[in-house]
């Protein structure tokens, strides 16, 4: 076993694995080293690990380890995979800057004891997956994951406990704490049953797509951090890419809502409208029934004010109405610009409230028109 009170291996280059398993050991300071195989520290227990800026051409595994203080491992450079498994770190995890070959794969403590408090990945460029595994003790209460502008081929759920990724799943390998504006990936990988490492050479019995999760409970995971639109547009771009148009139709929509939310003065004004009348640009068939709402209420307040004669004597025809849609073709050419189906609907004058109430139809008509066109163009979107 190993017993060392400080063990500094700054600079050090081994040709081969390091193997720092089965020891009490004080700060582990390897600040700059460089390992030309694994390195590996299984059953230890450590005051401290400091791996700045140093270099490992196979993987890093930490297991079944106990570090009482900050594990910083910033700018490390790593090969392969970097695996924490059954570990607890007592301090902060920092990885921000890391350069990783393979997968990067984070599981629980198997204890009572939360494996992190804060799990630092910003920044990082990770070849591989993201895997978190879903044991007990994987964070403590108030944990964060910071994904700041960090990396990824793709992310996937490993779970003991949970096969399916629907709503009635409880089973969330992440803290209520994440920071994920900037993270980027291009897929979406296996939610896994029954998985267990994959140094004991097993990827578990069953899945699911990640994919297949519905909006809401996506909704829920971006939540997890203060609202910005590039996580909901970065996922909705994969899950379109994966053949799921309504999920991720439905994702940008959440954004908009909680852009809705969050908006002030005007912009609230406008981004409230873009909702009113086109779904925020989605679901332009919003404007579809609006435009037969008002269609209707024209014809109705147009019957009801004893003005829908006045249609006739503009064309100066003095017979009662031979054309009993007339009340409808003028509500749709003061409704809908551009477009006259009429022409001598150009020249009625309307008498009494009913007069005013078309100023008001005319103008609903051109915002609508206004939306419409901007949703259809993507500007609103």
């Amino acid at each position: 076993k190993l017993h060392y009170k400080r063990l500094i291996l700054n600079n050090v280059a081994v040709a081969g694995t390091l193997d720092l398993s089965s020891g009490q050991l004080g700060d582990v300071d390897a600040s700059t080293a460089r390992v030309g195989e694994d390195l590996h520290i299984d059953r230890t227990t450590l005051k401290g690990l400091k791996l700045s800026g140093a270099s490992i051409g196979g993987s890093l595994l930490l297991s079944n380890s106990t570090v009482n203080s900050d594990c910083s491992c910033d700018h490390l450079r790593v090969g392969g995979d970097v695996e924490i498994d059954k570990s607890v770190i007592g301090g902060q995890v920092k990885l921000s800057y890391l350069d990783i070959g393979g997968d990067v794969l984070v599981s629980g403590s198997g204890r009572s004891t939360g494996a992190f408090k804060v799990f630092d990945l910003s920044a990082a460029h990770v070849a591989g997956n993201l895997v978190l595994r879903r044991e007990r003790g994987i964070w403590r209460q108030g944990s964060q994951l910071n994904l700041e502008n960090t990396s990824v081929r793709a992310f996937e759920h490993r779970s003991a406990q949970c096969a399916d990724v629907g709503p009635g799943c409880v089973d969330d390998p992440w803290p209520k704490d994440l920071d994920l504006i900037g993270f980027t990936y291009t897929q979406l990988e296996t939610f896994r049953q029954n998985a267990v490492p994959r140094s004991k050479g097993s990827e578990g019995s069953e899945g699911r797509d990640l994919a297949d999760r519905d909006a809401p409970t996506w909704v829920t995971w971006l939540k997890k951090e203060p609202f910005d639109p590039q996580p909901f547009e970065q996922l909705a771009t994969v899950l379109r890419q994966l053949g799921r148009p309504e999920t991720a139709t439905s994702l940008l929509y959440a954004e908009k809502n909680e852009e809705l939310a969050q908006a002030r003065g005007m912009t609230k004004c406008l981004v409230w409208l873009d909702w009113v009348f086109v779904g925020f640009g989605y679901y332009p068939a919003v404007a579809g029934l609006w435009i037969l709402g008002l269609l209707g209420l024209g014809v109705l307040f147009l019957n009801g004010s004893g003005e829908r004669r006045g249609i006739s004597r503009a064309s100066h025809s003095y017979e009662p109405d031979p054309f009993p849609l007339k009340g409808l073709v003028y509500s749709f050419d003061i409704l809908v610009p551009l477009i006259t189906l009429y022409k001598p609907d150009e020249d009625v004058i309307l008498r009494g409230w009913v007069r005013y109430y078309f100023f008001i139809h005319r103008l609903l008509g051109w915002v609508l028109a206004s939306f419409l066109v901007a949703g259809l163009a993507g500007l609103t979107k």
